[in-house]
């Protein structure tokens, strides 16, 4: 899977797309973890507008990413999420530690491109 990157003037946008099941889970957090870090990074996005499918395997590690960051100051925002897709992150791991954003738009507004 590629990850599109767009840095920001105090954080990162991650754009992930289709799926992130067990046949890419190990590759995409992999290129996750290159590209940020919650103690690295104080405002990660991750925009899940064009994704279809996560598995819980792979929205525990989002969910242990955005505690990660709430512990170091920071926040990452979930972006475009579906309300399908929101429903199934606040039923296995709950959103409390994450920042919900209905698009890139509203995202945009809080950080600037640089």
């Amino acid at each position: 899977m590629d990850i599109e990157v767009c840095k920001k003037e105090n954080g990162v946008l991650l754009s992930l797309m289709d799926r992130v099941d067990s046949f890419n889970y190990d590759e995409t957090t992999r290129q996750i973890r290159s590209k940020v870090s919650p103690k690295r990074n104080k405002v990660i996005a991750i925009d899940l507008s064009k994704v279809q499918f996560l598995s819980l395997k792979a929205i525990r590690f989002l969910h242990q990413m955005a505690k990660e960051a709430k512990e170091n100051g920071g926040s990452l925002a979930l972006v475009g999420v579906s309300e399908k897709l929101k429903r199934q992150i606040d039923i296995y791991v709950s959103l409390d530690p994450f920042v919900v954003y209905k698009s890139i738009k509203d995202w945009e507004e809080t950080v600037t491109c640089s």
